[in-house]
């Protein structure tokens, strides 16, 4: 299926999205990396030597893996869209 009809759902329910309350607490490496179709090696390698390369994620405070937020991946994905 082409990543734009995730869009068209409410959710990322196939990806595990995190949610706690109804607030979206993000997507991790491993989810990202399915949605993306590259490894989660991939996904950790640019996290520390290309980040620009990614989607602009979060770290946070006391915990080590970086978090996206749904919104930012769509916006970023869309940026990145051949017209």
């Amino acid at each position: 299926m082409p990543w734009c009809r995730y869009f068209q759902r409410q959710s990322f329910a196939p990806f595990g999205v995190t949610y706690l309350a109804g607030k979206l607490l993000g997507l991790t490496a491993e989810q990202l990396a399915e949605l993306l179709h590259v490894s989660h090696a991939t996904i950790n390698k640019r996290v520390c030597v290309d980040p620009n390369s990614l989607p602009p994620f979060m770290k946070i405070p006391g915990q080590k893996k970086p978090l996206w937020v749904v919104e930012d991946v769509e916006a970023w994905m869309r940026s990145h869209v051949n017209a």
